[in-house]
């Protein structure tokens, strides 16, 4: 099967490299659950507040609506005396805008009543009641008074948000107001607050948060940086109790490939009971095994050296001896010779006194 890439640079990579690849992993790994867990605190926070700050302006929207429906509900009384012709319409008219303007609810909540053309019917009994306040704009020049009256007779009801000083103050504050057309009068009766107190209460709601998150960021943070240094401590022991077997094990290697079989390993390595342990136990048996075995060979090279040597010697008597009967066998051929050339004669001579025997014969 052929290889990828990935792993044949895998396979070519050392263990200590593999190991530090796993423990850059692992810290990445941390450094963004750090990272998501801040973020997400953070979100939690900021959708807590936002919650919070939603509830807290619900609550204040449904206590001033609440208000004004109580002052709806006193004017259906009246409508109904009139009704009743107990009052006639301006006299119940007139006794509900008194009965409204002395009103009040909470520390400072009060009030006001305005005709579906402007006119302003009640507000604290001042100068502004009997007049046209239709183009009454706030700091911003936003004509709010003019919004809520026509809103509220086109809708019913309405809550309209705006800047207007505090009484005897020129700095312009927040405010909300919430207006209620009622009909059988003509009027749009509403009231509303100061809402500088909710924005101090969520910016203090806020600063706890903030400071709660803060202070769980930092205890988190030093629960993930005692844990990273466990981690990086752990892999380092982890990198140093498979290195140190291996390079053992290398090392035996290379030993005994240079013919060197008489070093042992680390006895307290061998007695390990890992892997490594038993890979350097095995390792440590075939040193002592092939080291018996090169000195088993080493003797009986030994034994055949010292046979070669015997044998050499032998064989140089041999020749030695071999040589004199070369010599022996050169002085009997010379005197061989010697014999045949007399035994030439010695028949010449036959030959001769035969053929004298036969002339005398």
């Amino acid at each position: 099967m052929q290889q990828t890439k990935g792993e044949f640079f895998m396979k070519n990579l050392k263990v200590i490299t593999k190991m530090s690849i796993i423990g850059m992993a692992v810290l990445a790994f941390i450094v963004f659950s750090i990272c998501y867990s801040i973020n997400s605190m953070n979100a939690i926070e900021r959708q807590t507040i936002t919650g919070e700050e939603k509830s807290i302006r619900a609550d204040y929207d449904y206590s001033i609506k609440s208000e004004v429906e109580m002052v709806i509900t006193l004017l259906d009384s009246y409508n109904a005396d009139i009704q009743a012709g107990i009052y006639t319409k301006e006299e119940g008219m007139k006794l509900a805008a008194g009965k409204i303007r002395d009103l009040r609810y909470g520390e400072d909540g009060y009030f006001w009543v305005d005709q579906s053309d402007g006119v302003n019917v009640v507000l604290l009994g001042n100068e502004i009641e009997g007049t046209n306040r239709m183009g009454t704009k706030d700091a911003t020049g936003y004509e709010m008074v003019k919004d809520f009256i026509t809103t509220s007779v086109k809708e019913g009801s309405y809550f309209c948000d705006y800047q207007y000083p505090k009484e005897g103050e020129t700095e312009p504050k927040p405010k909300r107001a919430y207006t209620q057309y009622y009909e059988p009068f003509g009027w749009v009766v509403g009231t509303g607050n100061y809402i500088d107190n909710i924005d101090e209460q969520i910016a203090e709601s806020k600063k706890k948060a903030d400071e709660y998150t803060s202070r769980e960021i930092r205890l988190f943070l030093a629960i993930c940086v005692a844990f990273a240094i466990a981690i990086i401590l752990f892999l380092a022991y982890m990198i140093f109790n498979i290195t140190k077997p291996l390079k053992a094990v290398g090392v035996g290697m290379k030993n005994m490939a240079e013919g060197d079989f008489s070093i042992q390993a680390n006895p307290a390595l061998l007695k390990r009971k890992d892997d490594f342990g038993i890979l350097l136990n095995i390792a440590e048996r075939m040193r002592t095994d092939i080291g018996a075995l090169v000195n088993d060979v080493k003797k009986e090279t030994g034994l055949i050296t010292e046979s070669v040597d015997g044998i050499r010697n032998s064989m140089y008597q041999l020749n030695n001896e071999i040589d004199d009967v070369s010599s022996t066998t050169i002085q009997l051929s010379a005197s061989m010779e010697e014999t045949s050339a007399a035994s030439g004669d010695i028949n010449e001579m036959t030959r001769e006194i035969e053929s004298a025997a036969r002339n005398v014969a």
